[in-house]
């Protein structure tokens, strides 16, 4: 019985832990696509390859 308690235990920690990393990307979703759009567009003028830092 021991055993499966452990288990158990360890299942809820992941499952919390999942929906904790879940809640932070909702959290920060818009702005990590506004910066990969902004930096997607940057990259359309940049045809010689360089690096271009903000």
């Amino acid at each position: 019985m021991k055993e499966a308690t452990g288990e158990v235990s360890m299942t809820v920690v992941t499952l919390v832990a999942i929906a904790v990393i879940g809640a932070i990307l909702a959290l920060f979703w818009q702005p990590i696509t506004d910066k990969i759009s902004s930096l997607w567009g940057e990259g359309e003028e940049n045809t010689r390859g360089e690096v271009q830092l903000p």
